[in-house]
């Protein structure tokens, strides 16, 4: 999988969604948004939420497993940037 993750404030077209698959780096078919019922997983404040735009290729869209590996994977990454500084 690559790293190419945005975190758009607001999404108004497609222009927000990563040209290329998430999980595999092939050009992407499919925008995606990644928009948790637990939103402190997401380390949202109380009374906003966090979703995450990604894309996928068609045949990575086509496999059922990607989208877990994708959910935890965006964790991963929230909680990495999101993780208090150490001193």
């Amino acid at each position: 999988m690559t790293d190419n993750i945005q975190f758009p404030d607001i999404i108004y077209d497609g222009s927000a969604f990563p040209k290329s698959c998430y999980a595999c780096g092939a050009p992407a078919e499919k925008g995606c948004l990644f928009y948790p019922f637990d939103q402190i997983s997401m380390r949202a404040e109380i009374g906003t939420a966090r979703c995450v735009a990604f894309s996928l290729c068609s045949d990575c869209y086509a496999n059922e497993d990607v989208f877990d590996d994708v959910r935890e994977r965006i964790r991963d990454i929230v909680n990495r940037i999101m993780a208090p500084a150490r001193n």
